[in-house]
């Protein structure tokens, strides 16, 4: 297997590397020269072209109060959502927060409540956010 290492970047892994008047012939695509600049064909090693990372999920905005609950549950944290609430020391407080945990139909991400519950709870920003990814799946 060959390479082209190029100005631009590194090309390949290629079976076959031809070089013409104009062009690179990478196993049948072309580089011509006016994009790739001068280059250099050399052999590719194991190694030479990891593959991408997976691109991250993106984090849902909301998701309803059924996949909150499960996935608390599923880390363990659903009973001690109540302890949280209840440790709101502002009565009219407490009890919107109460409310809103019994009957929302929905969870916002970035509503304020969900993020003092979850610093209650000892999550912070990146585990909230994979609670939310797994949450929209189940």
């Amino acid at each position: 297997m060959k390479k082209l290492v190029t100005q631009v970047g590194i090309f390949g892994p290629y079976r076959k590397i031809e070089v013409l008047s104009d062009r690179y012939r990478c196993d049948g695509v072309d580089f011509p020269f006016t994009v790739v600049g001068e280059s250099v064909i050399e052999d590719a090693q194991p190694g030479d072209f990891p593959l991408p990372e997976a691109p991250q999920p993106e984090v849902p905005q909301s998701v309803t109060m059924r996949q909150a609950r499960l996935a608390l549950l599923n880390i363990g944290k659903l009973n001690d959502v109540d302890a949280a609430l209840a440790s709101i020391p502002d009565e009219t407080q407490r009890k919107a927060a109460q409310i809103e945990w019994e009957y929302a139909l929905e969870v916002q991400r970035n509503y304020g409540l969900v993020q003092q519950i979850a610093s209650s709870l000892g999550l912070d920003n990146k585990t909230l956010d994979n609670l939310f990814i797994e949450a929209e799946k189940l």
